[in-house]
């Protein structure tokens, strides 16, 4: 669950979230993430929602597709929908601490922050 979006906090009633699918073949590193912003799904067709990892920290996902859907609320839903997808675009580099995923991009600051939902 999304808990930091630019360092700020979501829009109160809407949630974030994002599920990583691994690839099955062990010399790979790369997989097909999705999840739900509150009005729109995104993810992994034929050709987008690839991602690729690396043990060293850096991450790339060249492709997302998103869903169409116009919600009128809460108010701002769609614009953080937008700074979402854009900021998950731009990622660059990963970090797991504890329960945390901390995603940044090429200039290294830190725009998503999600916590393990339990």
């Amino acid at each position: 669950m999304l808990i930091s979006l630019n360092d700020s906090s979501l829009i109160e009633g809407t949630d974030i979230t994002l599920n990583f699918a691994a690839c099955t073949e062990p010399s790979r590193s790369e997989g097909v993430l999705s999840g739900f912003m509150g009005c729109n799904g995104y993810g992994g067709g034929r050709d987008s929602g690839k991602y690729m990892a690396t043990d060293e920290g850096t991450l790339t996902i060249p492709q997302i597709a998103v869903t169409v859907q116009l919600c009128l609320t809460p108010e701002g839903i769609m614009e953080q929908e937008a700074a979402y997808i854009e900021a998950l675009q731009n990622a660059a580099a990963y970090r797991v601490m504890d329960d945390r995923l901390e995603i940044a991009n090429a200039a290294g600051e830190t725009t998503l922050v999600f916590a393990r939902e339990n």
